[in-house]
């Protein structure tokens, strides 16, 4: 909402591909479209990544911070309305083409913990 007190979120999950030197590799993709479209509120992208049967990891991405990657540093390739982001996953970073992504690695503080109290 306009007061900054919800949030748009979409949730992209995929199956991640054993990759180089013990990363996995895992693709992602968004619609051209909305990623250039602006909302208030704006758009999160939450990429789940799961690997053997469990999930691995997460990227918490805002729509802004995710297009500028794309626009600025050539991050993500364009394929029919669709920009698709090849990850590469290992123990100490997340890196899409030259670019490290790791700021974004399980990054959960756009949003408060919720106390719902203690039961008595």
């Amino acid at each position: 909402d306009r007061d900054g007190q919800l949030s748009r979120v979409q949730v992209k999950t995929a199956n991640a591909k054993e990759g180089p030197e013990g990363a996995v590799v895992v693709m992602f993709n968004v619609p051209l479209r909305q990623l250039e479209t602006p909302h208030v509120p704006d758009m999160n992208y939450v990429f789940a990544i799961r690997h053997q049967d469990s999930w691995r990891d997460f990227i918490i991405i805002g729509r802004d911070a995710l297009y500028e990657l794309y626009t600025v540093h050539a991050v993500g390739a364009e394929v029919d309305g669709r920009v698709l982001f090849t990850l590469t996953v290992s123990d100490d970073d997340v890196r899409c083409k030259d670019r490290s992504l790791s700021a974004y690695r399980n990054q959960w503080s756009k949003w408060p913990i919720i106390d719902h109290g203690t039961s008595s």
